[in-house]
């Protein structure tokens, strides 16, 4: 299930980019920061591009920030104090993420786990694109050796479900939330790196014919597949 992100719009915006854009924050729910009672409060670094443009001489790194706060400081107080200075944000935070933050696994992007499937030949992992329509489907990719990526309902990608769909393009079409045909580079999709991941680093169309109206429906729809193709 994709995790409520909260969106605080600054007063008296200073900039057109405060103008524009909220900064997003919630409530941590992974361990060891639920334990602790943070919050996470992510700073895009496009808050600070026109600075960057001119010539960047901030004391923090040109990059998304997220900072996880006491909840005493995610208060319209702290938000319109500390506005979008990272540095101010840097002295009250607990822990520091510098780069593209994954709210689902509270970690960074390039360290949310690509599983490998040896017997298939299948990458697979948590979507960065996920259904704001129906948020309680969390989305996964299924990434064939062939060139072939696909977005799918998690419960797709357990091992057993992969072993029967194979490599059957047509048939994982058919289920699909996506179809990503040349996006993903397969031998650079890895843990700890975005460089061949399309699905793990930016929002694409959710465009299929073939999205599932219910998780009920996948199997309905896979089974047909099978009885028509015999």
């Amino acid at each position: 299930m994709s995790k409520t992100v909260l969106k605080f719009k600054l007063n008296k915006p200073q900039n057109f980019r405060e103008s524009n854009w909220p900064i997003d924050y919630g409530k941590c729910e992974e361990s060891p920061n639920v334990e602790e009672k943070l919050w996470f409060v992510t700073l895009n670094r496009y808050f600070w591009e026109k600075i960057a443009d001119d010539g960047w001489n901030k004391p923090f790194p040109f990059d998304h920030h997220t900072f996880l706060v006491e909840e005493k400081y995610v208060a319209p107080l702290y938000f319109n104090q500390f506005r979008t200075d990272a540095s101010k944000w840097l002295e009250v935070a607990k822990k520091v993420f510098i780069g593209q933050w994954c709210e689902r696994f509270e970690i960074l992007w390039k360290d949310v786990p690509v599983y490998y499937q040896p017997e298939l030949d299948i990458k697979y992992g948590y979507s960065h694109r996920q259904s704001s329509k129906f948020p309680e489907r969390e989305l996964w990719y299924v990434a064939l050796h062939n060139g072939s990526t696909f977005v799918v309902d998690k419960l797709c990608t357990e091992v057993e479900f992969m072993k029967r769909m194979g490599n059957d393009i047509q048939k994982w079409m058919s289920i699909c939330w996506c179809h990503l045909r040349d996006e993903v580079d397969w031998d650079d999709l890895k843990t700890g790196t975005l460089a061949g991941g399309y699905v793990r680093d930016r929002e694409f169309a959710l465009d299929s014919p073939f999205i599932p109206k219910s998780v009920e429906d996948i199997e309905m729809t896979i089974s047909n597949y099978e009885k028509k193709k015999g």
